[in-house]
């Protein structure tokens, strides 16, 4: 009890000193009638100050109140009151009431408190030292994510998105790969993008990921990179250079760097991206004697899609790649009658796209042997694409 009027007569007292220095006798009036005023009247004395010019100073005042009356958090009369102060601040851009907002969020947690003040800070705080303040607030939500005030997290991502500031990119990342709701991650995804327009320099943060991080991170970037519109065509081949090169050095697992390969092949297919030469032969060779040894779905479905890549590339030395595979094939059915009906017809499309001459001689046979018609026609059809 003594505490609560100790701090009552502190408050006074700095409300005193402010009547006696202020330099504006308009403030120091609207200061007096705050002060004398009863809690539950105080935000309307702030509304009604609204449209004059020392208004940005009396919300601080305000909130110093609020500081000096911890006891009383919680009470709805308070938290209208924090609430009108912080959004008056940053309606009118008062910067000098950074720390003071920051205070206040600090020693009050209610959630629509310190959403205002968060709102509040971007427009007032430096940039900077906001965003410090604020990666490390979203990484402690995410590390109780069970008991996280989603409506909070929420506001804090949104503002990541709009400081820019380079460090906030490892925090909204981690922040992806948290199973939160649609909405939460969609912010995520937003304020990530914002940051990467902002700074310019996210292809480097990404690709660092693919090359060195953890497979579920490696995987989860190069997603972000290509499928949310965080990079433009010429950043989606590199990344997807990138991630085929790291699903071919990963060592063998639980199938999450097949996954990888897949749909770095399939980017590097659909732009495509002939810098992945290289790695598109490598590739082709690694699927290839995969499917080989197993013949398993899943080695087969590697192998299309590594054809399919390599195919992308337009080079006669991919042509003649094919073809072998196709000749291959064709001599098992002369001979056995055995053959892959998926697997000769794309062969037999990706070497009709090509459209060299090499593969003139085994398209040629494809229609001596007795495949189905279908299978005849579409060779038919390659034969007349090449030149």
């Amino acid at each position: 009890m003594k505490l609560k009027y100790f701090l009552y007569a502190l408050f006074f007292a700095l409300a005193a000193a402010v009547f006696a220095e202020a330099e504006n006798p308009a403030f120091a009036s609207g200061a007096k009638k705050f002060t004398e005023a009863p809690l539950e009247e105080k935000a309307g004395i702030l509304s009604g100050a609204a449209s004059l010019d020392f208004f940005g100073q009396l919300c601080e005042f305000a909130l110093k109140f609020a500081l000096g009356n911890p006891e009383r958090a919680g009470e709805p009369a308070m938290s209208n009151l924090i609430i009108r102060a912080a959004k008056g601040i940053g309606d009118h851009l008062y910067s000098p009431a950074a720390e003071t907002l920051w205070e206040t969020f600090i020693q009050f947690n209610g959630t629509s408190e310190r959403i205002e003040i968060i709102n509040a800070l971007v427009l007032v705080a430096e940039g900077d030292r906001l965003a410090g303040r604020l990666n490390r607030l979203v990484e402690e939500e995410n590390e109780y994510e069970e008991r996280t005030d989603y409506p909070l997290l929420r506001t804090l991502i949104k503002a990541l998105g709009k400081t820019g500031d380079e460090n906030s990119y490892q925090v909204l990342f981690q922040t992806l790969l948290i199973p939160y709701n649609d909405e939460l991650l969609s912010d995520a995804k937003k304020s990530l993008a914002s940051v990467a327009y902002r700074r310019g320099d996210v292809q480097a943060f990404f690709e660092e990921i693919i090359r060195a991080g953890p497979l579920d991170e490696k995987l989860a970037a190069f997603r972000l990179g290509v499928d949310h519109n965080i990079a433009g065509s010429l950043e989606k081949g590199s990344l997807a250079e990138a991630a085929l090169k790291a699903g071919l050095d990963a060592p063998r697992g639980d199938g999450g760097e097949r996954y990888l390969r897949m749909e770095a092949a399939r980017v590097i297919e659909e732009l495509k991206w002939v810098y992945a030469l290289p790695l598109a032969f490598r590739y082709y060779s690694f699927a290839d004697a995969a499917f080989r040894a197993s013949g398993e779905r899943a080695e087969k479905t590697e192998f299309l899609a590594a054809a399919g890549c390599l195919a992308a590339m337009g080079d006669a030395g991919a042509a003649r790649t094919l073809s072998l595979r196709l000749g291959l094939i064709n001599s098992t059915m002369e001979f056995s009658g055995e053959y892959d009906g998926e697997i000769v017809l794309a062969l037999i499309d990706a070497l009709g796209g090509l459209g060299y001459r090499a593969a003139f001689d085994n398209l040629s046979y494809v229609g001596l042997l007795p495949y189905p018609e279908t299978i005849k026609k579409r060779a038919a059809a390659a034969l007349k694409r090449l030149w």
